[in-house]
């Protein structure tokens, strides 16, 4: 009886600990989200990266078209070597911007992405260059 009593007990203690990990987990941020993203584009693992975009990014957008875009811009641009996130701003209204620098074999700048909040997680919804 004392045995069984001791295995629930650890049992439920288990669970508690799972559900407060999932429960109180920080939401990750929009530089997370970008740093995900830019990670999947430079290992060409276009299917993560296509579920990092926002609906509106998405909408009108397969998996397929989204692949091919991704790599007409590694021809046109050269493939992702490196990334790092130099400044997030985040917006009033689930809003953010993040500010990065990005390397390719033909060339360097300065890309801000810009972010939604959609069901608690950062999505990206559009990209332009900027001045550094």
């Amino acid at each position: 009886m004392l045995a069984e009593l001791l295995v629930l007990l650890v049992l439920a203690g288990a669970c508690t600990a799972i559900l407060a990990m999932k429960v109180l987990a920080p939401v990750k941020s929009p530089d997370d989200a970008t740093r995900d993203y830019l990670e999947a584009i430079k290992t060409g693992d276009t299917s993560t990266a296509f579920g990092l975009l926002c609906r509106s990014s998405r909408k009108g957008l397969t998996r397929q078209k989204f692949a091919e875009g991704v790599a007409e811009e590694r021809r046109t641009n050269g493939a992702v070597t490196r990334y790092q996130v130099v400044a997030t701003f985040v917006e009033s209204g689930g809003r953010g911007r993040v500010r990065y620098t990005l390397t390719t074999t033909k060339r360097v700048g300065t890309v801000e992405a810009l972010l939604l909040r959609e069901g608690g997680d950062w999505k990206l919804c559009d990209f332009r260059e900027v001045s550094p």
